[in-house]
């Protein structure tokens, strides 16, 4: 549970906050150890490219598009002992309700992932949640769900167990 807490604490908030950051240099190709993303739109920034640190044994990736108003946020992590995706998001939303966050719906399942709609600042954002057994993913969309559809449409080689397809965004 503490673990869901820090989770939410240092990558959920923040999500919502660096949409008021200023532009970067437009990354064009994007590569970790697991998933790539070629040809970014000048418009997409990285305030924080993904990449494993050893040290906190996770990665933690936020992407976002000031101009549309969109952003993607991406954390894995090594599961630990808790590989069950229905303990995850439960853990997940009780961390979520915890922290100050309303859930507006889910838990579902969805393709593979547990899927649920959320707000802490009164923009709902998309948070699916996947397990492979050995690695725990959680993706946070916010903002403009058409930009940040588009833009997980850019991915490739992902685990479907970790990450959420483009068609699984919803309007």
């Amino acid at each position: 549970m503490n673990a869901l807490r820090f989770l939410f604490l240092t990558c959920i908030v923040p999500v919502l906050v660096l949409l008021a950051l200023p532009t970067t240099a437009p990354a064009r190709d994007i590569t970790c150890d697991f998933y790539d993303i070629a040809n970014v739109p000048d418009a997409w920034k990285a305030s924080m490219a993904p990449g494993f640190n050893n040290a906190q044994k996770r990665s933690l990736a936020h992407y976002y598009n000031k101009e549309k108003n969109a952003s993607v946020m991406i954390q894995i992590e090594e599961a630990g002992a808790n590989t069950d995706l229905a303990a995850t998001g439960r853990q997940l939303v009780a961390s979520l309700q915890e922290n100050g966050c309303t859930i507006l719906s889910g838990p579902e399942q969805d393709a593979g992932l547990l899927r649920l709609e959320a707000t802490m600042t009164g923009i709902p954002a998309t948070i699916w949640v996947g397990t492979n057994g050995e690695l725990t993913a959680l993706t946070v969309i916010s903002g403009n769900r058409e930009e940040c559809q588009n833009f997980l449409g850019l991915i490739r080689n992902a685990d479907p167990l970790l990450l959420p397809q483009a068609r699984q965004v919803r309007p």
